[in-house]
């Protein structure tokens, strides 16, 4: 399949599709952007792979006070209407294709990323170029960073396959999970989250969280702050002095007293 061809169905998918889904909504859309929001912090760095009209870079720049979100897709109209239709100062469109337009990737970022994620796209990407793939994805991210991905199950795929094979689009695959954490490991992708969603049907789709540090570490840094280290030492004697020693009298000496 050429990369003109892709692209041109996904500029004849803006109308066809992705304006409905900016109209009444789609659930399996608010699903996939209610797990990226979990791991989102105010200054995140996200990529936006396959962004379509920018409906989850929009959600996903609401949340941000320091942060920047990237949207790219490999529709130049679908990033001429996220252009037009979401004006938020977090948010950056660029028409690219992931794969054979990276150094324009690398050059529109401005620092390394924090998160990527890819909603329905990773089924879209051909196969034989996803260690291609995750390779370019550990050389534009942050050395603690995440790959968030969200697609159809298995069984899923499968049932449309049999069942209404005009639903998949240009390049539509099975994606077994198996497979996908073996070309991802090499390029230091370990698994974080793997998960069945029901959206219309039962374990109809996939949340699939890849972390590129999986070391153990504290996840809670020594404060720097003055005031906080206050109140952490004052919280630390209160349950030192008050909390560990009534529960001390309440649930041994209280009940082992005869």
């Amino acid at each position: 399949m050429e990369s003109n061809d892709v692209e041109d169905f996904y500029d004849d998918f803006l109308e066809s599709r992705m304006i409905q889904y900016r109209i009444y909504g789609n659930p399996r859309i608010e699903q996939a952007t209610e797990r990226i929001l979990s791991y989102l912090h105010s200054d995140s760095r996200v990529l936006d792979v396959g962004c379509g009209i920018g409906i989850v870079p929009e959600r996903i720049a609401e949340q941000l006070e320091d942060g920047h979100v990237w949207g790219i897709d490999i529709s130049e109209r679908n990033i001429w209407y996220a252009r037009e239709t979401i004006s938020k100062g977090e948010t950056t469109f660029f028409a690219a294709d992931i794969l054979e337009e990276k150094q324009k990737v690398r050059d529109r970022l401005t620092e390394p990323v924090d998160i990527v994620t890819l909603v329905d796209v990773i089924e879209h990407i051909p196969k034989e170029r996803h260690s291609e793939l995750f390779c370019f994805f550990r050389s534009i991210t942050s050395d603690q960073a995440i790959v968030i991905m969200t697609y159809p199950s298995p069984q899923y795929q499968r049932h449309i396959k049999k069942n209404n094979p005009k639903e998949l689009q240009v390049v539509d695959q099975i994606i077994e999970f198996d497979e996908l954490l073996e070309i991802a490991n090499p390029f230091g992708f370990s698994l974080q989250h793997y998960s069945l969603e029901t959206v219309w049907k039962r374990n109809q789709y996939v949340h699939c969280v890849l972390q590129t540090n999986d070391t153990l570490s504290s996840p809670h840094p020594e404060p720097k702050d003055f005031a906080e280290r206050i109140t952490n030492r004052v919280q630390a004697l209160w349950r030192h002095h008050v909390l560990y020693p009534f529960r001390h009298w309440k649930y041994i000496e209280q009940v082992f007293s005869d």
